[in-house]
């Protein structure tokens, strides 16, 4: 027969179990409420997709049609996963906001033509990068030579990952080869993408907070809707931002259009990321992905798509270009033809 437990030990296991219990009643609030509303938005979704399929009857429509659903209740699986790690997940351990941070490679993979995904790992599994949303992310390191090479980039990560960063960099481009639009849209240095293309796993660099870059001014408010126009690289900021505005709660962002511009259909490199986030998001976003074969040249008023993707100016309208110089300078004198104030055009 086992020894008798010390009234004292009864006593504090007892409390202990009754603060457990109480914590936990607190917190499981939190959870149901994302579950319902999650589930109210998937029933919703499922649906207006049934009567769609129904009367489609195509295989491609019910093809269509069940990516959307997939995609609906991924949305709720997200919104359900981000409401139990609020509850019950490890707290945010914030890196310094002004100092550099030791970050390892854990993998690489291609990503399209011409381009690489880098996951880095944090330097603790709970830690995370103190981002504000839009705001890019310096990476600095030393090639063999001894010699700094440093970028700076928008992660393609979601800025509350615990313990990694994911960053996207465009190949080095060959000294022969023509430079394209999206070449020119290429995310950092093409001396940095050559140090990560030496890396091996386990290789470190340094990363701190960069340049915050969306800084909205203008006198509208609050942004009902976003028009988000991009070149190459250019979309990760956009995929930041609808990924980030669209399934929150408390943002006033009924809808989003988001217009992807490049010159060869193979430099839509993250085309399957933009993807699956309109499949997730299809009842608050629009995608466009238009080929114009002269960025440089061509006006943007001449192409059909362009006029028919981008919506027309209302009060409440952000507009964020994202692209190299001369592409930023094309579409905001595009945009200002066509009604937008300078003071809602965002440059990212």
């Amino acid at each position: 027969m086992p020894p008798p437990v010390p009234p004292v030990l009864v006593g504090a296991a007892t409390t202990l179990l009754v603060c457990l219990a109480v914590a936990l009643a607190a917190r499981v609030p939190l959870v149901l409420g994302a579950l319902g509303r999650a589930a109210a938005g998937a029933w919703g979704g499922a649906a207006a997709l049934a009567a769609r399929a129904n009367v489609g009857g195509a295989l491609g429509d019910a093809r269509y049609a069940l990516r959307l659903a997939l995609g609906s209740a991924q949305a709720w699986m997200d919104e359900v996963h981000a409401a139990f790690n609020r509850a019950f997940g490890p707290e945010d351990v914030m890196l310094p906001a002004n100092d550099w941070s030791v970050c390892t490679l854990q993998e690489r993979m291609r990503v399209g033509n011409g381009c690489v995904k880098y996951r880095f790992k944090l330097p603790g599994p709970a830690c995370v990068l103190p981002l504000e949303l839009g705001q890019e992310l310096t990476l600095c390191g030393l090639d063999a030579a001894g010699r700094v090479a440093s970028a700076s980039c928008v992660p393609l990560s979601p800025r509350a990952a615990q313990g990694y960063v994911d960053v996207v960099v465009a190949k080095p481009r060959p000294p022969d080869a023509p430079l394209t639009a999206a070449g020119a849209a290429a995310v950092g240095g093409a001396d940095f993408a050559r140090l990560l293309e030496t890396l091996a796993i386990g290789d470190e660099v340094a990363a701190r907070p960069g340049r915050a870059m969306l800084q909205y001014r203008g006198p509208y408010a609050p942004i009902t809707d976003v028009v988000l126009i991009a070149c190459g690289l250019g979309v990760v900021p956009m995929l930041q931002l609808v990924r980030e505005l669209l399934p929150a709660r408390e943002s006033s962002v009924r809808a989003a259009s988001v217009v992807w511009l490049n010159e060869a259909a193979e430099d839509f490199a993250l085309y399957g990321e933009l993807e699956r986030a309109f499949y997730k998001y299809h009842r608050k976003l629009d995608v466009a992905c238009i080929i114009e074969r002269d960025l440089f040249g061509h006006a943007l008023a001449g192409n059909r798509r362009v006029r028919e993707a981008v919506p027309a100016f209302r009060i409440g309208t952000l507009a964020v270009v994202s692209g190299p110089d001369f592409f930023v300078a094309k579409v905001r004198d595009y945009l200002v033809r066509q009604g937008y104030p300078d003071e809602v055009i965002i440059t990212v």
